[in-house]
């Protein structure tokens, strides 16, 4: 998610580098803009993951934030919210601009995406579980 309210879905390289990550991003469009979308989209989809990266923010500023998304019809329905797989990242850092951060941006989705297979890759801070 690159915004909240309204909710965006990933563009320009985040879907890309999900993909690299071993995930799947259904609702975001590679190389094209942040898209908004309908938070029934969100819920339709099913994500087993959830990674929340307002552009922008840093983690302490979404987490500030997170009440108005976990409210929202559905939420406590997704697979992400059942198995706590929903986490926050420091987007200015290692997402919202391109740049040599960007690797470890993907690094750290990796180890989100696939904890079995990655560890030890994300930096301290740069990335929390979200945990209601």
């Amino acid at each position: 998610m690159e915004w909240m309210d309204p909710p965006m879905a990933g563009g320009h390289w985040v879907p890309e580098m999900i993909r690299f990550a071993g995930g799947m991003d259904g609702i975001g469009n590679d190389g094209a803009q942040s898209t908004v979308i309908r938070w029934q989209q969100v819920v339709e989809y099913s994500p087993e993951v959830l990674v929340v990266m307002p552009c922008g923010y840093k983690i302490e500023r979404t987490q500030r934030e997170m009440d108005g998304m976990s409210a929202r019809p559905g939420w406590n329905d997704l697979p992400a919210v059942r198995s706590k797989r929903v986490y926050i990242v420091d987007s200015p850092s290692y997402f919202s601009r391109p740049g040599p951060r960007t690797v470890t941006g993907l690094e750290i989705l990796a180890e989100i995406i696939h904890p079995e297979l990655f560890s030890g890759l994300i930096p301290e801070g740069a990335a929390v579980k979200f945990l209601q």
